[in-house]
């Protein structure tokens, strides 16, 4: 699921995955997927890797909830130019 951060520069470009296994958890790779399919300024910036979707009361994706994960992540790739 990809989304937006707000940030006070402009947006970052960030996904949360969920994989089917305890391998894969790598950014880099899903990054370099991603880069071989779609232009570079369509490339995440920042991968996070929950353990499940976090969901609202209505059972929706919590995009909030997100966007916390991903602000609480580690450093983000730089922003193409």
């Amino acid at each position: 699921m990809a989304f937006a951060v707000p940030r006070p520069a402009g947006s970052v470009l960030s996904s949360a995955v969920v994989p089917q296994d305890e391998g894969g958890r790598e950014p880099e790779a899903v990054r370099g997927a991603l880069g071989e399919k779609l232009p570079e300024h369509l490339v995440l910036s920042r991968v996070v890797f929950p353990d499940s979707v976090p969901r609202t009361v209505a059972g929706r994706a919590d995009r909030a909830a997100l966007v916390r994960l991903s602000r609480e992540a580690g450093p983000r790739h730089p922003s193409p130019r």
